[in-house]
């Protein structure tokens, strides 16, 4: 088995005849590459369907060997000697990118890898640390780089790449390494039990320091802050502020910062639905996804890129701009302004899972190719295609098993291919184990307990998966949803039962204690089956 590459890079299409399915965007594609008159797109559609993999084709089809001279791909960031917390296989462990590309890149040739059921140490909007699951890690190669030495520790980064603050409103917001300074305050943990030695910026607390005759200082500690707070107005603000002084959250002071020469990777992590993950020595807060906000839009593109001539017989460059529906608004509105201004001598494509988060001015500015998901024979000839080249042994199950714990994402399913042929032969009992994943029995049997009115049964298949599986409970909710379709149930009862995991899928993406709200859950379901099943 040649483990030379990742296969999820190694099996990327290399041009346009490569992609799987999507045959009507393939000949689209190839009649502008023919005409040579390439408008600006937006890929839309599921994860893991082809979007960046057929950009990626196009412009080598277009550029053929100056490919890599004529197109931007946008990515961030941090060190490799950066330390990150991890939770993996029911394991909390601290570890560097260093070790992260000996284990997902296999060849200087990636720019990605897809790590399976591997999660950052992230933040919710209650300031509560919590895991979240990583999509991806991006790396690539940078010239300078900045080190900032704090209180306690320090972090070397890029100077586009954010670090999380506090604003005056106790707000969490990002701001460019480049534009820190000496003395500026970074957002980190303390999980010392005593107030006295955990900061908040003093700002936050200016109305009160006012009210109470208190001169501003640069932070205070928080059980001043508890002090000054306990008898003052101003019920949104004093909120905020006081789940922040109840976190672990606290500030530490920038000592300096310097600028150092660097020839290497620098990496990222994507992480859906969360714009931050803990990083450094002492871990602050880091920004992720940096590169979709204004700057980059102003400065790298426009100022790097836009401005410069293309090489080659091709009259104009294309910047790929990935999981564009991350950007901000300002971002989107000065991108739209320079796809007006530049569009003589640069294209742009856009991918996204969601258009709709696209402002209407870019979408009327695009052509608009909508990626259709993948069938499940579209999948698993693929996945058969690559087991022979590859010399895997597997069975009829194991691939259908993939199917159904990647969701029609192909990219997850040759990782889960892979990470399986490890084992041996790949069968459905070790895909399951191995992407970390409920097999629809188990479900099955939880919603047959839920709808019998057996909630202890129910409870402790529930806890099994979570404390001895280790599979997280925001996954559990995502299973049971797509069994319920599958339950003989009046369609009413299947629409309350739907109604409630969305509400209890969102209190544990807010950070609430797992195993009490799954129990809570299945408690809530029972009730609302015991009203329609007789």
């Amino acid at each position: 088995m040649s483990e030379e590459l990742i296969w999820v890079e190694k099996y990327r299409p290399k041009t346009l005849d490569d992609v799987i399915n999507q045959n009507e965007i393939i000949q689209s594609l190839k009649r502008l590459i023919q005409e040579r008159n390439v408008p600006h797109m937006l890929f839309t559609g599921p994860p893991g369907v082809g979007k960046t993999a057929t950009a990626l084709a196009f412009v080598m089809d277009l550029y053929k060997n100056e490919w890599r001279n004529n197109v931007l791909e946008l990515n961030a960031s941090v060190h490799p000697d950066t330390k990150v917390r991890l939770f993996y296989d029911d394991y909390v462990f601290e570890t560097d990118f260093n070790e992260l590309d000996k284990e997902f890149f296999k060849n200087d040739k990636s720019k990605y890898a897809y790590p399976i059921n591997l999660f950052s140490q992230s933040l919710n909007s209650n300031y509560k640390i919590i895991f979240k699951r990583i999509k991806k890690i991006s790396r690539h190669r940078v010239r300078k780089i900045l080190k900032i030495f704090y209180e306690g520790g320090s972090i070397a980064i890029t100077g586009s790449h954010s670090v999380m603050i506090l604003n005056s409103l106790g707000e969490i917001v990002p701001i460019k390494a480049s534009l820190l300074k000496q003395g500026d305050f970074l957002i980190s943990y303390n999980d010392s039990k005593s107030l006295d030695n955990q900061y908040i910026p003093s700002n936050i607390l200016i109305p009160y320091l006012k009210e109470f005759g208190i001169k501003e200082k640069d932070r205070i500690n928080k059980r001043v802050a508890l002090e000054i707070l306990s008898d003052s107005g101003g019920v949104l603000l004093k909120k905020r502020i006081l789940n922040l002084i109840k976190s672990n959250i606290s500030v530490v002071r920038i000592d300096k910062i310097e600028e150092h020469d660097f020839d290497g990777y620098v990496y990222d992590f994507c992480i859906p639905d969360s714009q931050v993950f803990w990083g450094g020595n002492s871990p602050i807060l880091l920004h992720n996804s940096d590169e979709r906000g204004i700057d980059t839009i102003r400065e790298k593109i426009k100022e790097r890129f836009a401005k410069t001539l293309a090489l080659g017989e091709i009259p104009f460059k294309i910047v790929i701009l990935d999981e564009s529906d991350a950007m901000t608004n300002d971002a989107q509105t000065a991108l739209r302004r320079i796809m007006e201004i530049y569009a003589r001598n640069i294209r742009f494509i856009l991918t996204c899972n969601y258009s709709n988060k696209i402002i209407e001015p870019i979408q009327s500015r695009t052509v608009v190719f909508r990626f259709s998901p993948l069938s499940k024979d579209d999948i698993i000839n693929r996945l058969i295609e690559i087991a022979n080249k590859e010399n895997v042994k597997y069975t009829k199950d194991g691939l259908e098993a993939i199917f159904e714990v990647s969701g029609g994402d192909m990219r997850k399913a040759i990782n889960v291919l892979q990470s399986s042929s490890l084992l041996g032969e790949v069968n459905q009992e070790i895909v399951y184990k191995v992407a970390g994943a409920v097999k629809p029995k188990e479900i099955k049997a939880i919603l047959d307990s839920v709808v019998k009115g057996k909630f202890s049964e129910a409870r402790e298949s529930v806890v099994k998966m979570l404390y001895i599986d280790g599979i997280p409970g925001s996954d559990i909710v995502y299973y049971l949803h797509r069994e319920i379709g599958r339950l003989n149930v009046p369609e009413e009862c299947k629409i309350r039962l739907i109604e409630t995991l969305g509400d209890y899928e969102y209190r544990l993406m807010e950070g609430s204690n797992e195993e009490i709200q799954l129990a809570s859950l299945i408690a809530k379901m029972i009730l609302i089956c015991k009203e329609y099943v007789k």
